[in-house]
C-alpha cells in the first residue's frame, strides 16, 4: 500500500510540474501579438494556432498557420525604436 501511495504522489508531482503555469489570458495575448507580427510577412485567414508544451526543463512552442502568400521585401523597413 505504501508503494502505491508513493507512486501516486510521484505521478501527481509530475502532472503539477509539467503543467504550464500561466494565466488564461496568456495564450490569447500571445496569439494576438503573433498575429500582428506574422501579418507583416504572410497573407492568411484566421489566427495562428499556438501550442506550448513543457518538457523537463524547457518549453516546446509551436506556431502554425496556413499562408496563402509570402510578402517579399527588397529591404527590411526601418522601424522607430521607442524606449
Amino acid at each position: 500500500m505504501k508503494k502505491s501511495r508513493n507512486e501516486l504522489a510521484r505521478i501527481e508531482n509530475i502532472i503539477k510540474t509539467e503543467r504550464l503555469n500561466v494565466k488564461d489570458d496568456f495564450s490569447d495575448l500571445l496569439i494576438g501579438d503573433l498575429d500582428k507580427v506574422l501579418k507583416d510577412y504572410f497573407d492568411y485567414k484566421g489566427l495562428p494556432i499556438l501550442s506550448i508544451d513543457k518538457t523537463r526543463d524547457a518549453y516546446q512552442v509551436k506556431i502554425s498557420l496556413s499562408a496563402t502568400a509570402v510578402h517579399s521585401f527588397t529591404s527590411i523597413p526601418a522601424q522607430e525604436v521607442k524606449f
